[in-house]
């Protein structure tokens, strides 16, 4: 049940997520490779999740989901989204706040007024104020998941969640 899965998940919060860190190293990686690549003016968004079993719970799987920017990750958890990402955009109030901590500007809803996205991969003309810190969370799954839907930005101007769930709800019947 939803409740089950609610109740389980409080119980990760107890234990040290090593998937989390794996995956919050890596983004830090691809970073640095990136800016040996003298990429600095190109940037992307990026979400990742790995499905693993709970080493603690014979049976339990649980999704451990990563993203820097605005790609997103959500379950269809009993027909309904169940969004497992973070939006990192540079108009929301703590990205904001961060970005100002640390000597930016947000002009128009844009770090120093260039880039909509708070968080990314590259961009390192702004990476004092553009981090790869990935958002991170877990999640148990549980019956009630039907699917996960992994997409880029581009979508999500153009569709929202619920939509989209609908959409592949069709494409899956």
């Amino acid at each position: 049940t939803i409740g089950h899965c609610a109740t389980a998940e409080a119980g990760l919060a107890r234990r040290p997520p090593m998937p989390m860190h794996a995956l919050a190293a890596a983004y830090a990686a691809l970073d640095v490779e990136l800016r040996a690549a003298r990429l600095f003016q190109t940037g992307a968004t990026a979400v990742t999740v790995y499905c693993h079993a709970d080493p603690h719970v014979a049976g339990r799987r649980v999704l451990t989901t990563a993203n820097v920017g605005d790609a997103r990750a959500f379950l269809c958890r009993a027909g309904r989204p169940l969004r497992r990402s973070v939006d990192h955009r540079a108009g929301d109030l703590a990205e904001r706040q961060r970005i100002e901590s640390a000597g930016g500007f947000v002009l128009a809803k844009r770090v120093n007024g260039v880039l909509e996205v708070s968080r990314a991969l590259g961009d390192h003309s702004l990476k004092s104020v553009v981090v790869c810190t990935p958002s991170l969370r877990e999640t148990v799954l549980c019956e009630a998941d039907e699917f996960l839907i992994l997409a880029c930005d581009g979508l999500w101007d153009w569709i929202d969640d619920e939509a989209a769930v609908a959409l592949a709800s069709d494409a899956f019947d």
